[in-house]
């Protein structure tokens, strides 16, 4: 009896001591795996990091309006399938500027320049400065303007920046400035509508020649069948229709009515429901 009761107590002994050494390796693995987790975590972050402060501020400021001359005529430009504000963008911050050098300051000399034939016009909505583009510019920096004009003459590319509130205007010199795309897609630009500018008290206004037309879309997402509202508004049962002309009326009962044009006519899916009760 002794002897059974000493192997029962060897055996809890050995149990306990399992249960301890089991539980010692399990507390040092989430110890270890918390270190390997949370070190994936802070990988990740960073990662993250560096994608969020890859893209630069000047990335999110476009022109919003394209304007060339076209025999004689100016006329805004647009184009679909390429994007020249966007493309603007890309080859402008691909550029580096270099030097800003005012030209003028009168409302006749600048006015003389958006005259200018040669050059493409791009406007943004409101004044940016020099510095969103450069800090190579500290004397400009903060430097306003609205317009860009881009003209190649000789294979090279001339860019000015023009404010239209105070008429000034500036020269930028660029490393790298290439805008052969943008010259070239506003060149074959799909749509130009002509226009011309108003000078205004807040700068330059557009005026439309011509009165603009614009396509009309219309997206039919689901088209149930007739039957479908007949059922949901007249029931069932005891439903009798008529057909006359281009409507076909479904009556249930004495009140209720309701007039379906046929597909083939304009006011298709334009449907009348009439309830006479208590008409006198």
């Amino acid at each position: 009896m002794k002897s059974k009761n000493r192997a029962i107590d060897i055996a809890l002994h050995i149990a306990t001591g399992l249960v301890i050494i089991t539980s010692i390796v399990l507390w040092i693995f989430i110890l270890t795996s918390d270190q390997r987790f949370s070190g994936l975590n802070q990988s990740t972050d960073t990662d993250t990091t560096h994608v969020k402060n890859s893209k630069s501020i000047k990335d999110a400021y476009l022109p919003t309006e394209v304007f060339g001359y076209r025999n004689n005529q100016l006329y805004q430009l647009y184009d679909s399938d390429k994007n020249l504000p966007l493309v603007f963008s890309k080859e402008f911050n691909n550029a580096k500027i270099e030097r800003i050098k005012p030209i003028f300051i009168t409302k006749k000399d600048y006015q003389k320049f958006l005259a200018n034939k040669a050059y493409l016009q791009l406007t943004y909505p409101d004044q940016i400065t020099f510095g969103i583009f450069s800090s190579n510019v500290s004397k400009y920096k903060n430097s306003e303007f609205n317009r860009i004009f881009i003209a190649q003459k000789d294979g090279k590319f001339k860019l000015y920046a023009g404010n239209d509130l105070n008429h000034r205007i500036y020269e930028v010199s660029l490393k790298n400035g290439n805008f052969d795309k943008l010259l070239k897609y506003a060149q074959k630009s799909e749509s130009k509508t002509a226009v011309s500018l108003i000078r205004l008290s807040e700068g330059y206004e557009v005026s439309y020649k011509n009165d603009l037309t614009v396509n009309v879309y219309s997206y039919l997402i689901s088209n149930p069948s007739d039957s479908y509202f007949v059922s949901r508004l007249l029931g069932t049962s005891g439903v009798s229709s008529k057909t006359a002309g281009n409507v076909t009326t479904y009556t249930a009962g004495l009140y209720n009515h309701l007039e379906v044009p046929k597909s083939n006519s304009k006011d298709y899916h334009n449907y009348t429901y009439i309830n006479t009760r208590g008409a006198s």
